[in-house]
Protein backbone atom coordinates (compact mmCIF):
# COMPACT_ATOMS: atom_id res chain seq x y z
CA UNK A 1 0.00 0.00 0.00
CA UNK A 2 1.34 3.44 -0.92
CA UNK A 3 0.98 6.68 0.98
CA UNK A 4 -1.82 8.02 -1.20
CA UNK A 5 -3.90 8.42 1.94
CA UNK A 6 -1.32 10.84 3.25
CA UNK A 7 -1.59 12.92 0.08
CA UNK A 8 -5.34 13.24 0.48
CA UNK A 9 -4.87 14.43 4.01
CA UNK A 10 -2.23 16.93 2.92
CA UNK A 11 -4.74 18.41 0.48
CA UNK A 12 -7.18 18.82 3.36
CA UNK A 13 -4.44 20.48 5.33
CA UNK A 14 -3.75 22.88 2.47
CA UNK A 15 -7.37 24.07 2.43
CA UNK A 16 -7.35 24.47 6.20
CA UNK A 17 -4.10 26.39 6.03
CA UNK A 18 -5.48 28.73 3.40
CA UNK A 19 -8.34 29.62 5.73
CA UNK A 20 -5.95 30.03 8.66
CA UNK A 21 -3.58 32.22 6.64
CA UNK A 22 -6.42 34.47 5.53
CA UNK A 23 -7.27 34.95 9.18
CA UNK A 24 -3.66 35.77 9.96
CA UNK A 25 -3.55 38.47 7.27
CA UNK A 26 -6.56 40.12 8.88
CA UNK A 27 -4.89 39.97 12.29
CA UNK A 28 -1.69 41.47 10.92
CA UNK A 29 -3.58 44.69 10.21
CA UNK A 30 -4.18 45.15 13.94
CA UNK A 31 -1.86 46.93 16.33
CA UNK A 32 1.22 45.13 17.78
CA UNK A 33 -0.49 44.99 21.16
CA UNK A 34 -3.44 43.13 19.67
CA UNK A 35 -1.26 40.63 17.79
CA UNK A 36 0.96 39.74 20.76
CA UNK A 37 0.63 35.93 21.16
CA UNK A 38 -1.05 34.63 24.28
CA UNK A 39 1.11 31.64 25.20
CA UNK A 40 -1.17 30.66 28.09
CA UNK A 41 -4.05 29.53 25.91
CA UNK A 42 -5.05 25.95 25.05
CA UNK A 43 -2.22 23.89 23.54
CA UNK A 44 -4.33 22.85 20.55
CA UNK A 45 -4.82 26.52 19.64
CA UNK A 46 -1.06 27.05 19.98
CA UNK A 47 -0.39 24.15 17.61
CA UNK A 48 -2.82 25.57 15.07
CA UNK A 49 -1.31 29.04 15.22
CA UNK A 50 2.28 27.81 14.81
CA UNK A 51 1.38 25.51 11.91
CA UNK A 52 -0.29 28.41 10.15
CA UNK A 53 3.10 30.14 10.00
CA UNK A 54 4.37 27.56 7.50
CA UNK A 55 3.57 27.87 3.80
CA UNK A 56 2.12 24.96 1.88
CA UNK A 57 5.07 24.56 -0.50
CA UNK A 58 7.55 24.75 2.35
CA UNK A 59 5.65 22.08 4.23
CA UNK A 60 5.59 19.79 1.20
CA UNK A 61 9.38 20.10 0.98
CA UNK A 62 9.74 19.08 4.61
CA UNK A 63 7.43 16.10 4.16
CA UNK A 64 9.58 14.44 1.47
CA UNK A 65 10.82 11.03 2.59
CA UNK A 66 14.36 9.92 1.76
CA UNK A 67 14.27 6.13 2.14
CA UNK A 68 18.00 5.88 1.44
CA UNK A 69 18.82 8.15 4.38
CA UNK A 70 16.71 6.17 6.82
CA UNK A 71 18.12 2.92 5.40
CA UNK A 72 21.66 4.16 5.98
CA UNK A 73 20.93 5.17 9.57
CA UNK A 74 19.24 1.83 10.15
CA UNK A 75 22.38 0.06 8.91
CA UNK A 76 24.64 2.21 11.13
CA UNK A 77 22.65 1.33 14.24
CA UNK A 78 22.73 -2.37 13.41
CA UNK A 79 26.47 -2.04 12.75
CA UNK A 80 26.92 -0.69 16.27
CA UNK A 81 25.11 -3.75 17.64
CA UNK A 82 27.18 -6.05 15.44
CA UNK A 83 30.43 -4.46 16.63
CA UNK A 84 29.38 -4.99 20.23
CA UNK A 85 28.66 -8.68 19.62
CA UNK A 86 31.91 -9.01 17.67
CA UNK A 87 33.89 -7.59 20.59
CA UNK A 88 32.39 -10.16 22.92
CA UNK A 89 33.01 -12.97 20.44
CA UNK A 90 36.63 -12.06 19.68
CA UNK A 91 37.57 -11.51 23.28
CA UNK A 92 35.90 -14.72 24.38
CA UNK A 93 37.58 -16.81 21.67
CA UNK A 94 41.05 -15.28 22.03
CA UNK A 95 41.18 -15.41 25.80
CA UNK A 96 39.30 -18.70 26.07
CA UNK A 97 37.68 -17.20 29.15
CA UNK A 98 35.17 -14.57 30.15
CA UNK A 99 35.53 -11.25 28.32
CA UNK A 100 37.51 -8.58 30.12
CA UNK A 101 35.38 -6.07 32.06
CA UNK A 102 36.42 -3.14 29.85
CA UNK A 103 35.41 -5.05 26.72
CA UNK A 104 32.12 -6.08 28.28
CA UNK A 105 31.31 -2.47 29.17
CA UNK A 106 32.24 -1.24 25.70
CA UNK A 107 30.13 -3.98 24.10
CA UNK A 108 27.22 -3.15 26.43
CA UNK A 109 27.07 0.47 25.29
CA UNK A 110 27.73 -0.29 21.62
CA UNK A 111 24.75 -2.63 21.69
CA UNK A 112 22.64 -0.35 23.89
CA UNK A 113 23.19 2.82 21.88
CA UNK A 114 22.57 0.87 18.68
CA UNK A 115 19.30 -0.41 20.12
CA UNK A 116 18.21 3.07 21.17
CA UNK A 117 19.08 4.49 17.75
CA UNK A 118 16.88 1.81 16.21
CA UNK A 119 14.09 2.60 18.65
CA UNK A 120 14.11 6.29 17.72
CA UNK A 121 14.09 5.38 14.02
CA UNK A 122 11.11 3.19 14.83
CA UNK A 123 9.44 6.25 16.30
CA UNK A 124 9.61 7.85 12.85
CA UNK A 125 8.23 4.61 11.47
CA UNK A 126 5.18 4.94 13.73
CA UNK A 127 4.37 8.06 11.68
CA UNK A 128 5.10 6.37 8.35
CA UNK A 129 8.32 8.34 7.76
CA UNK A 130 10.92 5.61 7.16
CA UNK A 131 9.79 4.57 3.70
CA UNK A 132 7.48 6.00 1.03
CA UNK A 133 5.54 2.75 0.90
CA UNK A 134 3.57 2.27 4.12
CA UNK A 135 3.67 -1.55 3.99
CA UNK A 136 7.46 -1.48 3.61
CA UNK A 137 7.69 1.12 6.38
CA UNK A 138 5.69 -1.10 8.75
CA UNK A 139 7.61 -4.25 7.83
CA UNK A 140 10.93 -2.53 8.57
CA UNK A 141 9.63 -1.34 11.94
CA UNK A 142 8.12 -4.67 12.89
CA UNK A 143 10.99 -6.96 11.88
CA UNK A 144 14.16 -4.85 12.06
CA UNK A 145 13.40 -2.50 14.95
CA UNK A 146 10.67 -3.42 17.44
CA UNK A 147 10.58 -7.22 17.51
CA UNK A 148 14.31 -7.67 18.30
CA UNK A 149 13.74 -5.47 21.38
CA UNK A 150 10.68 -7.26 22.79
CA UNK A 151 8.22 -4.69 21.45
CA UNK A 152 5.09 -5.00 19.33
CA UNK A 153 4.93 -2.40 16.57
CA UNK A 154 1.11 -2.22 16.37
CA UNK A 155 0.68 -1.50 20.07
CA UNK A 156 3.41 1.13 20.05
CA UNK A 157 1.77 2.94 17.14
CA UNK A 158 -1.67 2.95 18.74
CA UNK A 159 -0.39 4.44 21.97
CA UNK A 160 1.97 6.94 20.39
CA UNK A 161 -0.50 8.44 17.95
CA UNK A 162 -2.97 8.84 20.80
CA UNK A 163 -0.28 10.74 22.72
CA UNK A 164 0.14 13.10 19.77
CA UNK A 165 -3.59 13.81 19.65
CA UNK A 166 -3.97 14.34 23.40
CA UNK A 167 -0.75 16.12 24.47
CA UNK A 168 -1.57 18.68 27.15
CA UNK A 169 -4.88 17.01 28.08
CA UNK A 170 -5.91 14.78 30.95
CA UNK A 171 -6.44 11.75 28.68
CA UNK A 172 -2.94 11.75 27.17
CA UNK A 173 -1.74 8.11 27.60
CA UNK A 174 1.76 9.42 28.37
CA UNK A 175 0.65 12.03 30.89
CA UNK A 176 2.05 10.00 33.79
CA UNK A 177 5.50 10.58 32.27
CA UNK A 178 5.15 14.36 32.04
CA UNK A 179 3.31 15.36 35.19
CA UNK A 180 5.21 16.58 38.23
CA UNK A 181 2.55 16.12 40.89
CA UNK A 182 3.76 12.55 41.60
CA UNK A 183 7.46 13.43 41.21
CA UNK A 184 7.55 16.45 43.51
CA UNK A 185 10.36 15.26 45.76
CA UNK A 186 13.97 14.25 45.25
CA UNK A 187 13.30 10.57 45.95
CA UNK A 188 10.13 10.46 43.83
CA UNK A 189 11.89 11.97 40.80
CA UNK A 190 14.89 9.69 41.34
CA UNK A 191 12.61 6.64 41.44
CA UNK A 192 11.09 7.78 38.15
CA UNK A 193 14.52 8.24 36.51
CA UNK A 194 15.46 4.71 37.60
CA UNK A 195 12.25 3.30 36.12
CA UNK A 196 10.98 2.04 39.49
CA UNK A 197 7.68 3.90 39.25
CA UNK A 198 6.89 3.43 35.58
CA UNK A 199 8.24 0.17 34.15
CA UNK A 200 5.17 -1.99 34.77
CA UNK A 201 2.77 0.76 33.75
CA UNK A 202 4.68 1.38 30.50
CA UNK A 203 4.62 -2.31 29.60
CA UNK A 204 0.86 -2.47 30.19
CA UNK A 205 0.30 0.82 28.37
CA UNK A 206 1.56 -0.53 25.05
CA UNK A 207 -0.51 -3.70 25.34
CA UNK A 208 -4.09 -4.15 24.08
CA UNK A 209 -5.19 -3.72 27.70
CA UNK A 210 -3.78 -0.21 27.86
CA UNK A 211 -6.81 1.57 26.38
CA UNK A 212 -9.18 -0.13 28.82
CA UNK A 213 -7.01 0.74 31.82
CA UNK A 214 -6.75 4.38 30.72
CA UNK A 215 -10.53 4.61 30.37
CA UNK A 216 -10.96 3.11 33.83
CA UNK A 217 -8.43 5.53 35.33
CA UNK A 218 -10.09 8.51 33.64
CA UNK A 219 -13.48 7.55 35.08
CA UNK A 220 -11.97 6.92 38.50
CA UNK A 221 -10.43 10.38 38.63
CA UNK A 222 -13.68 11.92 37.33
CA UNK A 223 -12.02 13.94 34.61
CA UNK A 224 -14.52 16.62 33.64
CA UNK A 225 -13.06 17.55 30.27
CA UNK A 226 -14.84 15.80 27.41
CA UNK A 227 -12.90 14.60 24.39
CA UNK A 228 -15.90 15.22 22.16
CA UNK A 229 -16.11 18.87 23.19
CA UNK A 230 -12.53 19.66 22.14
CA UNK A 231 -11.37 20.59 18.68
CA UNK A 232 -9.07 18.00 17.15
CA UNK A 233 -5.62 19.13 15.97
CA UNK A 234 -5.59 20.36 12.36
CA UNK A 235 -2.57 18.23 11.46
CA UNK A 236 -3.92 14.82 12.39
CA UNK A 237 -2.53 13.06 9.33
CA UNK A 238 -1.11 10.11 11.22
CA UNK A 239 -4.35 8.68 12.56
CA UNK A 240 -5.91 8.78 9.08
CA UNK A 241 -2.91 7.11 7.47
CA UNK A 242 -2.56 4.18 9.85
CA UNK A 243 -6.06 3.57 11.17
CA UNK A 244 -7.31 -0.01 10.66
CA UNK A 245 -9.45 -0.69 7.60
CA UNK A 246 -12.79 -2.24 8.37
CA UNK A 247 -14.63 -1.58 11.61
CA UNK A 248 -15.73 -5.18 12.01
CA UNK A 249 -12.15 -6.41 12.07
CA UNK A 250 -11.18 -3.69 14.54
CA UNK A 251 -14.08 -4.56 16.82
CA UNK A 252 -13.11 -8.22 16.69
CA UNK A 253 -9.57 -7.38 17.75
CA UNK A 254 -10.82 -5.17 20.56
CA UNK A 255 -13.01 -8.02 21.80
CA UNK A 256 -10.06 -10.44 21.95
CA UNK A 257 -7.16 -8.48 23.44
CA UNK A 258 -5.23 -11.55 24.58
CA UNK A 259 -5.28 -13.15 21.11
CA UNK A 260 -4.21 -9.85 19.54
CA UNK A 261 -1.45 -9.48 22.14
CA UNK A 262 -0.03 -12.92 21.31
CA UNK A 263 -0.39 -12.52 17.53
CA UNK A 264 1.42 -9.18 17.51
CA UNK A 265 4.33 -10.75 19.34
CA UNK A 266 5.03 -13.74 17.09
CA UNK A 267 7.82 -11.77 15.43
CA UNK A 268 9.17 -10.96 18.91
CA UNK A 269 9.37 -14.65 19.80
CA UNK A 270 11.07 -15.51 16.50
CA UNK A 271 13.71 -12.83 17.06
CA UNK A 272 14.50 -13.89 20.62
CA UNK A 273 14.98 -17.50 19.50
CA UNK A 274 17.24 -16.26 16.71
CA UNK A 275 19.38 -14.22 19.13
CA UNK A 276 19.76 -17.15 21.52
CA UNK A 277 20.66 -19.43 18.60
CA UNK A 278 23.27 -16.93 17.42
CA UNK A 279 24.94 -16.98 20.83
CA UNK A 280 25.11 -20.78 20.66
CA UNK A 281 26.58 -20.70 17.14
CA UNK A 282 29.20 -18.17 18.25
CA UNK A 283 30.00 -20.31 21.32
CA UNK A 284 29.11 -17.46 23.65
CA UNK A 285 27.54 -18.13 27.07
CA UNK A 286 23.76 -17.78 27.08
CA UNK A 287 23.84 -15.44 30.09
CA UNK A 288 25.12 -12.77 27.69
CA UNK A 289 21.56 -12.67 26.32
CA UNK A 290 20.51 -11.19 29.67
CA UNK A 291 23.51 -8.95 30.31
CA UNK A 292 24.12 -7.71 26.76
CA UNK A 293 20.71 -7.79 25.12
CA UNK A 294 17.96 -7.45 27.73
CA UNK A 295 19.76 -5.12 30.17
CA UNK A 296 20.85 -2.67 27.42
CA UNK A 297 17.20 -2.49 26.36
CA UNK A 298 16.27 -1.49 29.91
CA UNK A 299 19.07 0.97 30.64
CA UNK A 300 19.86 2.42 27.19
CA UNK A 301 16.39 2.30 25.63
CA UNK A 302 13.66 2.24 28.27
CA UNK A 303 15.27 4.51 30.88
CA UNK A 304 16.83 6.88 28.34
CA UNK A 305 13.54 7.30 26.51
CA UNK A 306 11.48 7.72 29.69
CA UNK A 307 13.82 10.48 30.86
CA UNK A 308 13.81 12.12 27.43
CA UNK A 309 10.01 11.98 27.22
CA UNK A 310 9.77 13.56 30.66
CA UNK A 311 12.19 16.37 29.79
CA UNK A 312 10.48 16.97 26.44
CA UNK A 313 7.16 17.85 28.10
CA UNK A 314 7.82 18.54 31.78
CA UNK A 315 7.29 22.07 33.04
CA UNK A 316 8.30 22.97 36.63
CA UNK A 317 4.85 24.28 37.53
CA UNK A 318 2.13 22.88 39.78
CA UNK A 319 -0.69 22.05 39.48
CA UNK A 320 -0.12 19.98 36.34
CA UNK A 321 -3.00 21.65 34.53
CA UNK A 322 -1.20 25.00 34.73
CA UNK A 323 1.67 23.54 32.67
CA UNK A 324 -0.43 21.97 29.90
CA UNK A 325 -0.22 24.92 27.49
CA UNK A 326 3.57 25.04 27.90
CA UNK A 327 4.49 21.45 27.08
CA UNK A 328 6.11 22.36 23.76
CA UNK A 329 9.81 21.86 24.61
CA UNK A 330 12.93 21.32 22.50
CA UNK A 331 16.63 20.95 23.29
CA UNK A 332 19.94 21.85 21.64
CA UNK A 333 22.24 19.39 23.45
CA UNK A 334 25.85 18.40 22.77
CA UNK A 335 26.73 15.27 20.79
CA UNK A 336 27.09 13.04 23.86
CA UNK A 337 23.59 13.90 25.09
CA UNK A 338 22.18 13.37 21.61
CA UNK A 339 23.62 9.85 21.54
CA UNK A 340 22.41 8.98 25.03
CA UNK A 341 19.00 10.70 25.08
CA UNK A 342 17.96 11.90 21.64
CA UNK A 343 19.56 10.40 18.52
CA UNK A 344 18.18 11.15 15.06
CA UNK A 345 17.05 14.72 15.89
CA UNK A 346 14.66 13.60 18.61
CA UNK A 347 15.80 16.58 20.69
CA UNK A 348 13.74 18.85 18.42
CA UNK A 349 10.59 17.50 20.00
CA UNK A 350 8.30 20.53 19.87
CA UNK A 351 8.91 20.68 16.13
CA UNK A 352 8.03 17.00 15.90
CA UNK A 353 4.71 17.50 17.67
CA UNK A 354 3.83 20.36 15.36
CA UNK A 355 4.63 18.38 12.20
CA UNK A 356 4.79 14.68 13.16
CA UNK A 357 5.12 13.46 9.57
CA UNK A 358 8.21 15.51 8.85
CA UNK A 359 11.10 12.97 8.80
CA UNK A 360 13.80 13.38 11.44
CA UNK A 361 16.42 14.59 8.93
CA UNK A 362 14.19 17.53 7.94
CA UNK A 363 13.28 18.52 11.49
CA UNK A 364 16.13 21.04 11.69
CA UNK A 365 14.40 23.07 8.97
CA UNK A 366 11.28 23.28 11.12
CA UNK A 367 13.42 24.38 14.05
CA UNK A 368 15.04 27.15 12.03
CA UNK A 369 11.65 28.34 10.83
CA UNK A 370 10.15 28.57 14.33
CA UNK A 371 13.27 29.52 16.28
CA UNK A 372 12.57 32.13 18.93
CA UNK A 373 8.81 31.59 19.11
CA UNK A 374 7.63 32.21 22.72
CA UNK A 375 5.26 29.23 22.55
CA UNK A 376 8.26 26.84 22.36
CA UNK A 377 10.64 26.44 25.30
CA UNK A 378 14.21 25.61 24.29
CA UNK A 379 16.75 24.18 26.74
CA UNK A 380 20.41 23.53 25.99
CA UNK A 381 20.92 20.37 28.04
CA UNK A 382 18.85 17.48 29.35
CA UNK A 383 21.21 16.94 32.27
CA UNK A 384 21.24 20.61 33.26
CA UNK A 385 17.43 20.71 33.18
CA UNK A 386 17.24 17.62 35.40
CA UNK A 387 19.89 18.95 37.80
CA UNK A 388 18.05 22.27 38.22
CA UNK A 389 14.74 20.47 38.68
CA UNK A 390 16.15 18.16 41.36
CA UNK A 391 17.58 21.19 43.14
CA UNK A 392 14.25 23.05 43.07
CA UNK A 393 12.09 20.27 44.53
CA UNK A 394 9.61 20.30 46.12
CA UNK A 395 7.70 22.81 44.02
CA UNK A 396 4.94 24.89 45.54
CA UNK A 397 1.42 24.34 44.27
CA UNK A 398 0.27 27.67 42.83
CA UNK A 399 -3.42 26.90 43.24
CA UNK A 400 -2.96 26.32 46.98
CA UNK A 401 -1.19 29.63 47.31
CA UNK A 402 -4.19 31.58 45.97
Amino acid sequence: MSLEGFTDQENCLDSEKAADNSGIKAVQQKSPQETEPDIDQDIDAIHKRLRALVGTEELKTWLKIDSRRSGLDLAVNWLSITLGLTLLCLCNNLAAALPAPAVMIAAFFLIGFGQYGLFILGHDGLHGCLHKNLNTNDTICRWLIYSPMFMAFEDGRRNHLEHHKRLGHADDPDRYLHRLSDKNSFLALLAFCLGIKTFVKTVIKVSPFGARLRARETNKNQVLESVCDREEPNYDLDAEAVKPKGNANSDNKAAKPLITYIKNRLAVAIWQLAILSLLLVLHLPLWLYLTHWILPIYFCVFLADEIRAFCDHAVPILPDESADAKRMVSYTPNLAEKIVFAPHSMHLHAEHHLFPRVPYYNRKQVHNKLKGRPEITCHKSYLVFLFKLFASLPLANESKGN
